[in-house]
C-alpha cells in the first residue's frame, strides 16, 4: 500500500459514521443503484443503506468502519438484517468495511443467509482494498468530495497511522534517525538480519552501550514484552549493552516498564532499562527532531 492509499484508508476509518454511510450511498448511486440512506433516520434494524439495483433487485448494505473483522463479529451483523420484518427483507446483501475481509468472513455471511426462509444472496464484501480502488481509480470525484479534505484531521493520529503502516525496516531506520538526533552513535543491526532480537545498538553521548528493540505494536501486553526482552538477555549483542530501550508505536504503561526491569534483573550482565518510547513520545520526537521524515508521507 503506497502513501496515497494509506491516506485514503486513514480517512475512511476516521470519517464520521454518518459521513461514511453517505460516501457508501454515493458509491452505490454511481454504480446505478436507487439509494435510500436508512441509517440516517435511526432505528435502522441493522440496515444502513437500502437500494434498488439496476436489475430491480432489493439490496441491503451494512457499512462498518472496522479495523479488523472476524466471522464471529460479522455473523451477528447480518442476523440483525435477517430478523427484520418481511417488508424490510432484501434479496441481496453486501457488507462494506474499512478493513480486510477474509473469505472466511464472507462464507460466514453466506452460511447465515442460507438458513433463512426467503431468498437472500450475499455478494462479496467491499473491503478496504476495494474501497481504495474505487476512490482512487474509478470515482476520483467522490474521493475529492469525501476523502481529500484535511478538516478535522489530527496530525498526531496521521503520524501514528503512518508509523503503524511503515515496513519494519523503514520503522527501524526512523528509530535510528531519532536516536542519532539525540546524539547517539547508531548501528542498525536489524538491517543485516539474524539480529538476535536487537534491532539497533548505539553508543550514547555518555559512552553507555544501548540495545534497542523497535516494535510496531498497536497494543502491548506482558507476554509480548517477556518474549522480546528474553531474546536480548539470552542472545545479547557484542559488546554487551549496559542499557535497554523499547520503542513501540503503542503507549507503554508503568506495569510494562516494571516488567522490563524485572526481566533485565535476570540477565547475567549488568543491564539497566531506560525509559521506553511509546506512541506519545514517538510523536513528539518525530515532530521535533526529524520533521523531514514526514514529507513523503503527509497528505
Amino acid at each position: 500500500m503506497d502513501h496515497d492509499d494509506d491516506w485514503i484508508l486513514f480517512r475512511l476509518q476516521r470519517l464520521d459514521p454518518g459521513r461514511f454511510e453517505e460516501l457508501c450511498c454515493a458509491l452505490l448511486t454511481a454504480e446505478g443503484h436507487d439509494v435510500r440512506h436508512v441509517g440516517a433516520a435511526g432505528n435502522d434494524g441493522g440496515i444502513d443503506i437500502s437500494t434498488t439495483a439496476p436489475d430491480g433487485a432489493r439490496w441491503v448494505i451494512q457499512c462498518k468502519q472496522y479495523k479488523s473483522i472476524s466471522p464471529s463479529k460479522a455473523g451477528p451483523e447480518i442476523t440483525k438484517v435477517i430478523e427484520n420484518p418481511p417488508n424490510l427483507r432484501p434479496t441481496h446483501y453486501r457488507l462494506v468495511a474499512t478493513c480486510s475481509v477474509s473469505r472466511a468472513v464472507d462464507e460466514e455471511l453466506e452460511a447465515r443467509a442460507e438458513k433463512v426462509d426467503f431468498p437472500l444472496h450475499v455478494y462479496p464484501s467491499w473491503d478496504a482494498t476495494k474501497l481504495i480502488g474505487l476512490l482512487r481509480d474509478t470515482y476520483s470525484n467522490l474521493r475529492e468530495q469525501f476523502i481529500s479534505s484535511r478538516e478535522g484531521v489530527i496530525v498526531d493520529d496521521w503520524i501514528l497511522f503512518r508509523l503503524h503502516h511503515l515496513r519494519p525496516d523503514r520503522f527501524e531506520a526512523l528509530c535510528c534517525a531519532l536516536l542519532a538526533a539525540e546524539g547517539h552513535e547508531v548501528r542498525h543491526v536489524g538491517a543485516s538480519g539474524a539480529d538476535g532480537g536487537v534491532d539497533i545498538t548505539t553508543v550514547a553521548p555518555d559512552g553507555e552501550r544501548w540495545a534497542v528493540q523497535c516494535k510496531r505494536w498497536k497494543t502491548i501486553h506482558l507476554g509480548q514484552v517477556s518474549t522480546e526482552m528474553t531474546k536480548v538477555i539470552e542472545n545479547p549483542p557484542s559488546p554487551l549493552p549496559t542499557h535497554y530501550k523499547l520503542i513501540s508505536t503503542s503507549d507503554v504503561s508503568l506495569k510494562i516498564h516494571e516488567e522490563l526491569g524485572a526481566l533485565a534483573a535476570r540477565a547475567k550482565f549488568p543491564l539497566r532499562v531506560s525509559e521506553s518510547w511509546g506512541a506519545s513520545q514517538l510523536v513528539v520526537r518525530f515532530l521535533n527532531s526529524v520533521p523531514t521524515q514526514v514529507s513523503s508521507s503527509s497528505p
